[in-house]
């Protein structure tokens, strides 16, 4: 019986967070504040969901919170496991962290390691965008890789 009321819990749980999520995707646009609220909540309630803590991340980077982002974007990484595509987004992120704190070493070093080194270029990757987020990153990945 308790099984069962924890597993209805659960299922709860997650279909709050994806409300929230939703909520929070709509809230980016005009209102940070309620974005960041709705996704620190559906991160409480759904702890293991990548999506929500990369865009929590984002928000955090939005408000100058660049030690919180990191972490955000260490906890997609921790949920990435093998998922290539998740490790990719989540090195491109704390990327960005270190570009705006001005560390350019920094901020190509980690994703150029484990994209080079691991392989985990997504198949999805010029469809996502990030090579047009990323652009600044991208030239210094060009030239790290020309230098190999």
């Amino acid at each position: 019986v308790a099984l069962e009321a924890r597993r209805k819990g659960q299922k709860a749980n997650q279909k709050e967070a994806a409300a929230l999520r939703y909520i929070g995707t709509l809230a980016y646009l005009d209102s940070t504040q309620n974005a960041l609220e709705a996704y620190k909540r559906s991160t409480e309630l759904e702890p293991n969901n990548a999506i929500g803590w990369n865009q929590l991340g984002h928000l955090y980077m939005r408000i100058g919170e660049l030690d919180k982002a990191d972490d955000a974007f260490r906890i997609v990484l921790r949920l990435a496991r093998t998922n290539r595509e998740y490790q990719v987004i989540a090195y491109g992120n704390l990327g960005l962290v270190y570009q705006t704190r001005g560390d350019l070493d920094k901020a190509v070093a980690p994703s150029v390691r484990n994209w080079v080194t691991k392989k985990i270029w997504p198949k999805s990757m010029a469809i996502s965008g990030l090579c047009m987020k990323y652009a600044t990153t991208w030239i210094r990945l060009f030239h790290f890789m020309k230098s190999l």
